[in-house]
């Protein structure tokens, strides 16, 4: 009996080899172009109609030589068409949905990333952790722009927005699927970099703000900061500031988040508490900061003062100006008070008071004073 049993396993797994053997293809590396990066456009043509213009930077793998790279384009007035236009310009297979990047055009952001994040998580092979960027005038041009030493600049910039993340708090919730998620969430608004080519160098500038898949303003770096730090969670970046103009202090820490909502009638009220925990890394403004305990309290203190400066600066500017929750804090009071109200928490947020409190501590003062 139990040889029969071992003998009907076998020939189970040998049917189940059989099949899946039978049912793939199995394609040499040098027939296929693999996407490095995507860059979208929407470019008007004649009598203002408007076209997708979708382009990929692929590699060419030939038996011998070293991967090369070229760029293979599509126009068309739908993206998934765009596909059949770009493969007539194509040697080779098109590998869909292995990119590192995408990059988004800034009339493209205008005009609405829904369709192109649909199509691309609809696709089985998509690669769910490619990063998105939208970038200064035309996506074409920042895939074509060459890097030395980098094969092509989409393998550039997926390396800026990965280690990004060490400075300026930012966050790693780039990809394919935060955007996904966030552009139809409920109390959610997306934010992406913003890249654009400085001084013959690709740069992040800033963030671009979004309602639903339409970006609406674009931030410099200085803003970008500090809404970062409201608004993630765990990110880590330099808080600094000057008592004149040779006494500075450069705070390396990482930002901890914490939302509560409160509402009356039809008011609510947002509490932001900002952790804050890092390093002296410079300073020319505190002395004895190792020896003087009240001196470490009052540094502790002056932190506290600035960056809440520096935070209420923000939320008044984005209440007044950018009139869009890039805090996501409509996703509180949702979760909260009740989700599928029909109300609009961008509207809602712009309305209501918002207090941060920020409490910040020094692990280190660096190596000591000289």
């Amino acid at each position: 009996m139990k040889v029969k049993k071992l003998f009907a396993v076998f020939l189970i797994s040998i049917a189940i080899y059989i099949f899946f053997v039978s049912n793939n293809r199995y394609l040499p590396i040098e027939d296929l172009d693999i996407p490095a990066g995507t860059s979208i456009d929407l470019v008007e043509e004649g009598s203002g109609h408007k076209k997708y213009l979708v382009a990929s930077s692929v590699y060419n793998f030939r038996e011998g030589r070293s991967e090369s790279n070229l760029i293979l384009e599509g126009k068309s007035d739908t993206i998934a068409e765009s596909r059949e236009i770009r493969q007539l310009f194509a040697a080779h297979k098109y590998l869909s949905g292995s990119a590192k990047v995408y990059i988004f055009g800034e009339k493209m952001s205008e005009n609405g990333i829904k369709d192109m994040i649909r199509l691309a998580f609809a696709n089985p092979l998509a690669v769910d952790i490619t990063y998105n960027v939208v970038c200064e005038g035309k996506a074409l041009d920042i895939l074509r722009f060459s890097i030395n030493g980098y094969s092509n600049s989409s393998e550039y910039i997926d390396g800026m927005i990965r280690t990004a993340s060490n400075y300026n708090f930012f966050s790693n919730n780039y990809k394919l699927m935060d955007v996904y998620a966030r552009v139809d969430s409920e109390g959610r608004n997306l934010v992406l970099p913003y890249i654009k080519i400085e001084n013959s160098m690709l740069k992040i500038s800033g963030m671009a703000l979004f309602k639903s898949d339409k970006m609406v303003k674009k931030i410099d770096i200085k803003e970008a900061k500090v809404m970062n730090m409201l608004r993630e969670n765990k990110v880590t970046g330099f808080i600094t500031f000057k008592e004149g103009s040779r006494e500075y202090l450069n705070y390396y820490a990482t930002s901890s988040r914490k939302v509560t909502c409160k509402k009356e009638g039809d008011k609510y009220t947002f509490y932001i508490g900002l952790n804050l925990t890092g390093d002296v890394v410079s300073n020319t403004a505190y002395l004895n900061l190792e020896s003087d305990s009240e001196e470490k309290m009052k540094l502790e203190k002056d932190i506290n003062i600035v960056v809440e400066k520096m935070c209420n600066e923000f939320i008044n500017k984005m209440k007044n100006e950018y009139k869009v929750d890039c805090l996501d804090l409509g996703r509180v009071a949702a979760a909260k008070y009740g989700r599928m109200t029909g109300v609009d928490w961008n509207e809602i947020v712009g309305k209501s008071e918002i207090k941060v409190t920020v409490r910040s501590s020094i692990d280190r003062m660096g190596r000591g004073e000289f």
